[in-house]
């Protein structure tokens, strides 16, 4: 009898193999694969299938070729560099070392076998991305003295040489020289592959001079989406105010996208972006200072020095174009390309152009436009309308016969930079397009699943009165009707001081004419959509049109939602002018306007009529008579909605006071029985001993996370790693007294240096300084089923003790009041209980709960967006829908059951799941 092989890891099948080693950390892939052969070349695949390419500060000792490594933060830098008495402290900084990306590119430029394994490369800069409003409209991105070695760039050819399987290429901010060698490289016809690149993202580029050959016949052939974000299609900025990031120059104070501010080096950017020596004259020779810089950093790396050397004296035959042949390296050590494409819109279209057989989705987000760029083509000088409108009729020239995804969305950059101003729509022709050219795209690409385009850039305000042109119109919406799945409408916002109004009432004629397309849009096509899931509305649409926009999809299984503007999509919740949290933000925005409070508080309670199964949509603007925005919501899509998000913060929820409409405007949740999750803004009160104090809260949530800080120790030493806390007690409904407890917290790291907190009495039972308790209890939803109708009654209002003045948060210190009410243990519970009353009984007893997201915006200049997410539920398996107990009779808990957060945009892991996660690319 033939023995049974025993079945170990080994003869698992491969997929099987690499699913599993996917799941462990990186460093424990690394220990897993010095542990035998089998293991090393079955981890190699794990380690290196996402490699990404960043730089880092380096700070070099005055008169030694020896540095100390900076902390990554660039809060700490400032302090770095001052504290040198030289007088010139910036000579020995290197905002931007190359060490870490050479490091990676010896190993794959040496390792054929492991470069193959490569799958994704991402290329960034290591500083947070420049903020969108006030830093992007000033910054060149084509700076030259960032990457600029030769040596660099032969290592990245030789790299990209061995990486054949590469399918995904990321560059976000990255370096320009870098961004030019990673587009050039793995887009070279002659550059050997195994598999071909299917996905490039570009993001904070410029597209100006990106080729060293012909685009028209670089090997695009194979992508299969392209993504441009926030780069421009012209020039790069120029002026006294722009700026290019840099290397030993002068130092400018930038956002760091956590509520505060870092210093780096810059350039002017006229001089940053030339080459010759008047330029160079007019950056006194700082230049010279990368020089120094990187032959610091290959003395520090002989492996790359040796390499070059043996490469330099090999003989090369491979068909692949010769980097250093497309080079010239000046006295001053800046490189300059040669043999360019000018022109940023050629660049561009000679992408599309090329990979137009294998596209299937194209996405133009935040594409930019410098205001004052004159560009001559084909001996005609086009300013910037002229340039948007040549771009758009080349576009839509275009024939992608797999394209099932266009987007173009350019609705919330930095007007005017993003502002479409071409008169160019998609279905009806314009003055300068007589043939309406996309009308003629729509009709060929007839296989299009998902539409993103500016909802003013539907349709003219004037409707064209050729029954051919109507016809052509009708027959492309009818076979969008049955197609799409995904739509996303943007509106260029001109409410930035009050957030957008409540309804649109122009007195200009540019604003009635935008008003006439956007109603268009209302009243013509989106009535006629019947399989729309996905639906996303932002920027500066009117919040009665965005309702509009809603109760026309009605006919669509819509499963997620998404609503962005400036202020809150559900409704004011401040009152007028915000006197309502006065108290705790005394300078909240003081023009926002006041919501028919009457109607609300009189409506909000009843449930949504149904809508017939004939019923027929007709527009009505205003308020007058209209539910609130969520009872809209809960009324067309209640029944298959998973997915809600709702952005804004003028007006929003406030956590910690309770406002009077807050009931009406988040009632309508409890409709929802299939919400799985819900991502929400939630104003934060920071104002504490007459300032506000958000520098404060976000360096305690980062000490708080930070595994390397002495909070962390101390919290992981007293078991607080996991903290879900009970907020709700047992059958008589009083509120349970198992929250975090807080003396346990005593010896956390201090965060102000406005108080001690030894000199807080850590065990005074009185300690508690945020009850919070509830009048009625949240748990009175699950005593009101649904009807028969599917109807579920409204929660009866709840009232907060407003945590401010229950107990004068000045009386407290500092430290007191960050751990009481802003630890992320304490915290979650707020968000819990101001979102839990509100939720649809069914969707709060599912296996798993609701996951609520709280958007929070911190930071008096920098206006930073921080995500905090909290998962609530019952605890262990699901409830029982006839009750609230267990089969033994035990009391069923509303719980936290996890908490992840509060992250700023830039965190790691919060950049790395938008990437992987993001929809249509």
């Amino acid at each position: 009898m033939e023995k049974k092989k025993k079945k170990t890891l080994a003869t698992l099948p491969q997929e099987l193999i690499d699913n599993i080693l996917g799941f462990l950390p990186r460093q424990d892939l690394k220990d897993f694969s010095l542990t035998c052969r089998w293991a090393h070349d079955n981890a190699i695949s794990s380690i290196w299938c996402n490699v990404e390419l960043t730089d880092c500060r380096k700070h070099y000792l005055p008169g030694s070729s020896v540095f100390q490594q900076a902390v990554a933060d660039p809060n700490a830098m400032p302090d770095r560099i001052f504290e040198l008495d030289d007088d010139d402290p910036l000579e020995y900084t290197d905002d931007h070392d190359d060490s870490p990306m050479i490091r990676k590119l010896v190993v794959l430029a040496e390792n054929p076998q492991i470069a193959s394994k490569v799958r994704t490369l991402i290329h960034r800069c290591h500083l947070p991305p420049p903020n969108v409003f006030s830093e992007l409209p000033q910054l060149s991105c084509n700076g030259q003295t960032l990457s600029q070695d030769p040596r660099t760039h032969e290592l990245l050819r030789l790299a990209i040489l061995n990486m054949v399987n590469v399918n995904n290429l990321y560059i976000i901010h990255g370096h320009w020289h870098l961004t030019v060698g990673l587009v050039s490289g793995f887009f070279h016809k002659f550059r050997p592959c195994d598999s071909p690149v299917r996905r490039l993202w570009i993001e904070g580029s410029t597209l100006e001079s990106l080729y060293q050959y012909d685009p028209w016949t670089a090997a695009f052939a194979g992508l299969e989406s392209i993504r441009l974000r926030r780069v421009y299609m012209t020039e790069s900025p120029r002026g006294d105010r722009s700026f290019a990031l840099g290397r030993g120059g002068h130092t400018k104070s930038m956002c760091n996208g956590a509520a505060g501010f870092y210093q780096t080096s810059i350039h002017d950017s006229n001089a940053a972006s030339s080459s010759d020596e008047k330029a160079l004259a007019l950056l006194g020779g700082l230049p010279a200072a990368p020089v120094r810089f990187d032959n610091a950093i290959y003395d520090d790396i002989p492996r790359a020095k040796q390499l070059l050397t043996q490469t330099m004296t090999k003989s090369c035959s491979l068909p692949f174009y010769d980097w250093t042949r497309k080079m010239t390296h000046d006295w001053k050590g800046r490189a300059c390309l040669t043999n360019r494409v000018s022109s940023p819109m050629t660049a561009a279209l000679g992408l599309l152009q090329t990979a137009r057989e294998s596209l299937t989705s194209l996405n133009l987000d935040w594409v930019l436009w410098n205001e004052n760029s004159m560009v001559k083509l084909n001996d005609l000088v086009l300013n910037r309308e002229a340039q948007q409108d040549f771009f758009l009729k080349s576009l839509a020239s275009l024939r992608f016969p797999k394209l099932k995804s266009l987007q173009l969305r350019n609705a919330t950059g930095s007007k005017p930079m993003s502002n479409l101003v071409a008169q160019i729509y998609l279905f009806d022709p314009a003055p300068r397009d007589p043939d309406s050219s996309f009308l003629s795209f729509l009709e060929y690409h007839c296989k299009l699943v998902n539409l993103a385009w500016p909802i003013d850039k539907f349709f003219s305000h004037r409707k064209s009165s050729s029954a051919t042109h109507n016809a052509r119109v009708d027959a492309v919406i009818e076979n969008l009707s049955n197609n799409l799945i995904g739509l996303r409408l943007d509106a260029t916002t001109d409410h930035h001081e009050r957030g957008e109004p409540l309804t649109d009432d122009p007195i200009t004629i540019p604003a009635m004419e935008a008003q006439a397309r956007r109603h268009r849009v209302i009243a013509e096509f989106a009535p006629r959509m019947k399989n729309i899931t996905t639906f996303k509305v932002e920027g500066g649409v009117p919040r009665d049109e965005k309702r509009e926009l809603v109760r026309a999809l009605h006919q669509c299984p819509l499963e997620k939602l998404v609503m962005i503007g400036i202020s809150c999509p559900l409704g004011n919740t401040w009152g007028l002018d915000a006197n309502e949290i006065a108290q705790v933000d005394p300078f909240a925005q003081d023009t926002m306007e006041e919501e028919n409070k009457e109607f609300f508080l009189n409506g909000f309670r009843q449930a949504p009529v149904r809508l017939d199964p004939d019923y027929k949509f007709e527009p009505a603007y205003g308020w007058r008579s209209s539910l609130p925005m969520m009872h809209s919501v809960a009324q067309c899509h209640a029944e298959t909605i998973r997915e809600l998000k709702f952005c804004g913060y003028y007006g929003a929820p406030t956590l910690g006071i309770k406002t009077e409409i807050e009931d009406a405007v988040l009632s309508g949740l409890c409709y929802c029985h299939k919400l799985e999750d819900l991502i929400i803004s939630m104003w934060l009160p920071t104002w504490f001993d007459a300032r506000y104090r958000d520098d404060a809260i976000v360096n305690y949530w980062t000490d708080v996370r930070d595994e390397a800080s002495e909070v962390f120790a101390t919290r992981k030493a007293l078991g607080l790693n996991r903290i879900t806390p009970a907020w709700y007690g047992p059958a008589n409904h009083e509120r349970s007294r198992e929250f975090a407890d807080i003396r346990d917290l005593q010896n956390l790291q201090r965060v102000s240096r406005d108080h001690d907190p030894r000199e807080y009495d850590w065990n005074d039972s009185s300690s508690e300084i945020f009850p919070l308790d509830y009048e009625a209890s949240p748990a009175d939803l699950a005593d009101n089923p649904p009807d028969a109708n599917g109807n579920v009654p409204a929660p009866r209002p709840q009232t907060y003790h407003n945590f401010i003045s229950q107990s004068p948060i000045t009386e407290q210190p500092l430290y007191t009041a960050l751990a009481h009410f802003f630890h992320p243990a304490r915290l979650a519970q707020h968000v819990g209980r101001l979102i839990w009353p509100h939720l649809s009984p069914v969707a709060r007893a599912r296996k798993g709960g609701v996951t609520i997201k709280a958007s929070f915006c911190l930071g008096e200049i920098t206006s930073d967006i921080f995500e905090f997410e909290v998962r609530v539920g019952y605890e262990g398996e699901e409830k029982d829908e006839e009750g609230d107990k267990e089969e033994g009779g035990k009391e069923r808990v509303a719980k936290v059951l996890s908490i992840l957060g509060p992250k700023e945009e830039g965190e790691r892991e919060r950049r790395k799941e938008k990437l992987e996660t993001r929809e249509w690319f």
